[in-house]
């Protein structure tokens, strides 16, 4: 078997040039084609390697539409830090695989090409030239119909031309299957310098009928072209503003019928006010500007929210009647108790996030803070109250993970106070989960939580 190897980025894409169809059992291969293991492969079906490459490999919130937490939890990770770690590592389990048996090779085709990550021009026409050149045949499947989800990632400044565009617009049409695009951990501000010849490159998202999940980041105008073109379809929606921040905030008309899901990373997103978006049931936000005009046009059908301050809790519930679940990211704002007079008897679910109240040093409760310790001691307490969320089942807490633990004895406000609240949610049967340190944040990992993960030093 004769094969091509083109290198783009960092991963090696293999391209077979003449694959017949698999003519011998799993786990055996002719001996002149590779050599003669000691121990042969289990005798298994296809169907059984296929499923432990997809478990073997899988990149957690990257291409599903039903797992919504798996996407919340993908989305901590503004840079793409956590996420091409995890398509690294994923990579070259997928290129060992594949190197196994002549059989393996084969089956691990799909997985080798159903992720790809494009970070500048260049690479996009070696991508494009693969493709182009496709002689992969498995049943029907072809290299590019097995992609599902394309990242347009680019890097520093760079020069987009012409063929680059042209090299974008051939990979989008060869990939008939993709679900998912973005360019959401894209540095390079391509869109801006070359405005014309960039959109022209995405022309063909239009025309994509699997397509369902869209992750932008750009200026406004740039945002407004590109979601315009797919509104029918998509039912995942992530914008993001650019690296140095939105120069245009201009409104714009659009109906999209199918979203469900809607992330906002702008502090002031104005231009969305006038969307309608009669399907949206999970909302997440940095508006800070507009939020209660956005939760008052679609509150009555959310069952997810996140805000961005404490601030806007009591402005969520009122606009939300039938919320399941609510966020809340405190930016380094103390936990106060929550001044609801109300009911809300549907909230099953809150989660907090950047609340320094679970990361006070050790040493912060044996000082004289009396009174904040009794704030703190009340906001807990009045967070399970069974009148103000009675059908509460779960609070999450989310913990960075650069601390040194405590290894003394605790004082005994600090047992008081956790330890306490702890068994008032336990009597309640309400959960409490902690997700610690940026890896799990992301990854939608989440444990029991005890009184002495809150034991540190710093």
């Amino acid at each position: 078997m004769r094969a091509i190897e083109v290198i783009f980025g960092s991963r090696l894409i293999i391209k077979p040039s003449n694959v017949h169809s698999l003519q011998y059992p799993v786990g055996q291969t002719r001996g002149s084609d590779y050599a003669t293991s000691p121990r042969p492969l289990p005798q298994l079906p296809p169907e059984i390697w296929l499923m432990t490459f997809r478990k073997a490999t899988w990149i957690p919130g990257t291409t599903r539409l039903s797992d919504r937490d798996e996407f919340t939890a993908y989305a901590r990770d503004d840079h793409g830090l956590n996420l091409y770690i995890r398509h690294r590592q994923a990579m070259d389990t997928k290129l060992s695989l594949s190197l196994v048996s002549k059989s393996w090779r084969i089956l691990a085709a799909e997985f080798l090409y159903e992720y790809i990550v494009i970070k500048n021009g260049e690479q996009a026409c070696q991508v494009n030239n693969v493709f182009k050149h496709d002689g992969y045949h498995l049943g029907q499947q072809t290299y590019s119909s097995c992609t599902t989800r394309i990242d347009l990632a680019l890097e520093d400044v760079h020069v987009w031309e012409d063929h680059h565009t042209s090299a974008v617009v051939s990979i989008l049409k060869h990939c008939s299957n993709l679900v998912t695009f973005s360019t959401a951990f894209s540095t390079a501000e391509a869109y801006l310098f070359y405005p014309s010849t960039f959109l022209q490159a995405l022309v063909p998202l239009r025309d994509l009928k699997k397509l369902r999940r869209l992750e932008l980041r750009g200026d406004v105008n740039f945002l407004n072209d590109i979601v315009s073109q797919v509104t029918e379809e998509i039912e995942i929606l992530w914008l993001l503003p650019p690296p140095k921040g939105s120069r245009r905030n201009e409104s714009l008309s659009l109906c999209l019928p199918k979203l469900r899901t809607l992330k906002m990373s702008f502090i002031e997103a104005k231009f969305t006010l006038d969307w309608q978006m009669p399907s949206l049931e999970n909302y997440s936000t940095g508006e800070v500007v507009y939020l209660p005009q956005h939760l008052e046009a679609n509150g009555s059908h959310l069952r997810w929210v996140a805000i961005p301050k404490p601030a806007f809790v009591i402005t969520t519930l009122s606009f939300c009647p039938n919320l399941l679940e609510l966020d809340i990211q405190f930016g380094g704002t103390s936990l106060v108790p929550f001044n609801w007079t109300c009911s809300h008897t549907n909230l099953r679910r809150i989660l907090f996030e950047g609340c320094p109240d679970f990361s006070r040093p050790i040493s912060w409760y044996k000082e004289s803070n009396s009174s904040h310790l009794k704030c703190l001691r009340t906001s807990l307490l009045t967070l399970i109250n069974g009148t103000t969320f009675p059908a509460l089942e779960c609070i999450r807490l989310v913990l960075s993970l650069n601390w040194i633990p405590y290894d003394g004895e605790p004082p005994d406000v600090f047992t008081h106070i956790w330890d306490f609240w702890l068994d008032s949610c336990t009597s309640r049967g309400i959960r409490v989960e902690v997700s610690v340190g940026a890896s799990d944040h992301t990854a939608d990992i989440w444990q029991p939580f005890s009184s002495s993960m809150l034991l540190r030093t710093l």
